[in-house]
């Protein structure tokens, strides 16, 4: 990746980001829509070279590759195990538990009703909605670029 991206015109990446402020918004949203580009890019560069080098390393029996990254340092490389995850093949687990005689393999989750569900509810007004009010709040706002 080359730290010269231009954003627009001869405006690069580094010179906006340096100073967000003496640039109108439409310049910056310009930037935000290059750093998209890039991360996608990246992402997809990650995912060619990583799932080439774990193939590579799963052929060689191998677990560590020790490397030198671009400051001359040493580093290794180490291919993780993965995660365990639910067999999909089993319909109801519930059943599939149960059935086993391990109920203890199962948990039972509490969790809130949507806020959806509780914007309805709060039109109610009095003590629900001074308690939904306290169990949801506002989120951190976000920017999207379509």
């Amino acid at each position: 990746m080359n730290n010269d991206v231009i954003v627009i015109g001869n405006l690069t990446l580094p010179e906006i980001a340096n100073n967000p402020a003496g640039y109108p918004a439409e310049v910056k949203a310009a930037s935000l829509e290059v750093i998209k580009l890039l991360k996608n890019q990246l992402r997809e560069m990650e995912i060619a070279i990583s799932s080439n080098v774990i193939n590579e390393m799963i052929l060689d029996n191998a677990s560590k590759i020790p490397f030198i990254n671009n400051k001359g340092e040493e580093h290794c490389l180490t291919l993780k195990s993965a995660p365990k995850t639910l067999n999909k093949s089993i319909k109801d687990y519930e059943d599939f538990a149960i059935s086993a005689g391990f109920p203890n393999l199962l948990q039972t989750k509490i969790v809130p009703i949507s806020w959806s569900d509780a914007k309805e509810l709060r039109k109610v007004g009095g003590s629900i909605q001074e308690v939904i009010d306290r169990l949801y709040v506002e989120g951190n706002q976000t920017v999207e670029i379509k």
